[in-house]
């Protein structure tokens, strides 16, 4: 699994998963609930994204708000948040897993990601990058994207 094979530049990111959970939980979710926009008839601007190589690894800002990924606590279960503050951005490495699927992870951390949404009293709705706990890593689809920027 090869580290960094993406080349820098706008991508819409989508789920490779369950995709009608993830369309009800995009549909649900606030705008300062979930790192990064996956799946579902979303204003296409909400799953857009700038991937830049920095350093040892990529950072996402988002192209309809100007945020960036950003994982305020990197430990298990630790909710990833959205920000405005490029100091604390958090970088991100991305591994290929087959043609032009990938997996997102935080370097030298165990990190979950987690999105929970309730939706009309029924169970909570989760999307997860899962770490090193043994479970399977869930994947994402990296879309180049030429137009309009």
């Amino acid at each position: 699994m090869s580290s960094h094979p993406i080349e820098q530049g706008f991508y819409l990111i989508r789920y490779q998963g369950d995709i009608k959970v993830i369309q009800d939980v995009v549909a649900s979710a606030k705008s300062d609930l979930a790192a990064i926009y996956i799946g579902g008839d979303v204003d296409f601007t909400r799953k857009l994204w700038h991937v830049t190589y920095w350093g040892h690894g990529y950072k996402f800002k988002n192209v309809h708000t100007g945020e960036y990924a950003y994982a305020p606590y990197i430990t298990k279960n630790g909710l990833v948040h959205l920000t405005s503050d490029e100091e604390k951005a958090a970088v991100w490495d991305i591994q290929a897993d087959g043609k032009n699927i990938w997996r997102i992870v935080v370097p030298e951390h165990d990190l979950y990601w987690t999105r929970t949404v309730l939706m009309g009293g029924q169970d909570p709705a989760n999307v997860k990058l899962i770490g090193s706990d043994g479970k399977k890593d869930q994947m994402f689809n990296f879309e180049r994207f030429y137009g309009p920027q």
